[in-house]
């Protein structure tokens, strides 16, 4: 079975329902009443309506499927024009998580992955400046804060607010450079 959390993108159901309808997959889509229920409760069908709880972004989640039904849904979806940024799987870990839990440390995992590429991609922007465009000062302090960081992103993964720290300082550590 599949949960599906379309939020404000409620005119997207029937695309995804004929998607599901082609594939025989079962799924269920809730609305924002549905949001508090444990992961168990709404798989089970035992839930209740709460008050409203709506999510910020769409999220699937999936009971009892196979890696290859997986990829075909995703191919199935693409085909259709449709996406889902979002997605989790059922666990004996998460079943008692309410589905706005499970929303809120997918979105945290989505803020820390999104975080750790600007910083990759800050690396790769620095590989392109010309340092002879600025102090030898200024470029050595540049190039030791960065090196530093990296280092420290290779050593271990960082936590998500000391990667938010490692993209303050390398922002910082750019603007400190001055032009010749």
């Amino acid at each position: 079975m599949i949960l599906i959390y379309l939020g404000r993108q409620k005119d997207q159901q029937p695309a995804f329902e004929q998607v599901m309808k082609k594939l025989s997959l079962t799924c269920r889509f809730l609305d924002d009443q549905e949001t508090a229920s444990t992961l168990h409760a709404l798989f089970t069908q035992t839930d209740s309506k709460q008050p409203p709880h709506p999510l910020d972004h769409p999220l699937m989640v999936m009971k009892d499927l196979r890696d290859d039904q997986f990829q075909v849904l995703m191919e199935n979806l693409r085909a259709a024009g449709l996406e889902m940024k979002r997605k989790a799987m059922w666990t004996k870990h998460n079943q008692e998580w309410s589905f706005v839990e499970l929303a809120e440390e997918i979105e945290e995992e989505h803020q820390y992955f999104a975080d750790l590429e600007r910083l990759y991609a800050f690396f790769e922007e620095s590989n392109h400046l010309d340092p002879s465009a600025y102090t030898k000062e200024s470029w050595h302090a540049y190039a030791f804060e960065l090196t530093q960081i990296y280092q420290q992103i290779q050593n271990q993964q960082p936590s998500a607010e000391t990667l938010k720290q490692m993209l303050q300082q390398a922002k910082k550590a750019k603007q400190q450079l001055q032009k010749q």
